[in-house]
């Protein structure tokens, strides 16, 4: 009937938000764990059809950070791994009711490196376009120290009246530890690394 199948599909779709919430794969709905699933009365299908489901509800997870976020100045964080495949992240911050509250607003696949004018294109199409962030509202922007992200701040600091940059402590740390010259600590680490590997939590 009309009414099982809404209930099966809205089941469906509480399914597959709960594995995306707590970052389960959605092969694993297959074997045993389907069995089990099932004897809620509601069948599943197959886990490519559950997977068709992700993008409603990803605009449904947006639409909720957007009313989160509305009239609230906001605080962002993008970077970039170094690798040709390229991953391009965004992280929201902003404050409601003295706490901090942190959004994972963007996660891109890419094959190559962006530029600073890519850059900065992208992260304005996420944060302004499909967030609806008032330019006005963006007070801080933290990323890595490196050239072109020097750049990209470049670029949109016309564009954002009220924004601070915050160059990142984490990779600034990085940076400087890599210029260490520690031959016995190097040779403490590659010792208790290959211990550590060898140990009986660490293949379980």
């Amino acid at each position: 009937s009309t009414s099982s199948n809404t209930k099966a599909q809205a089941f469906r779709l509480r399914l597959v938000t709960a594995f995306l919430a707590a970052g389960i794969p959605l092969r694993k709905i297959q074997g045993p764990v389907r069995e089990v699933l099932e004897e809620s009365g509601h069948r599943l299908t197959d886990r490519s059809h559950l997977g068709d489901l992700i993008p409603a509800i990803q605009l449904e997870q947006r639409n909720l950070i957007k009313d989160e976020i509305k009239d609230r100045e906001v605080a962002l964080c993008f970077d970039c791994t170094s690798n040709n495949d390229e991953v391009f992240t965004v992280v929201l911050r902003f404050v409601n009711d003295m706490n901090i509250h942190h959004r994972l607003i963007a996660v891109r696949l890419l094959k190559s490196s962006l530029n600073s004018q890519e850059t900065a294109g992208l992260l304005l199409a996420v944060v302004a376009q499909e967030y609806g962030v008032p330019l006005q509202n963006i007070v801080s922007i933290t990323h890595d120290m490196c050239a072109v992200n020097m750049a990209t701040f470049t670029i949109l600091d016309p564009l954002l009246p009220r924004c601070t940059r915050i160059g990142c402590l984490a990779h600034l740390l990085d940076a400087v530890g890599d210029k260490f010259n520690t031959p016995v600590l190097d040779e403490f680490v590659s010792v208790w690394t290959q211990l550590h590997s060898r140990s009986l939590k660490a293949r379980a």
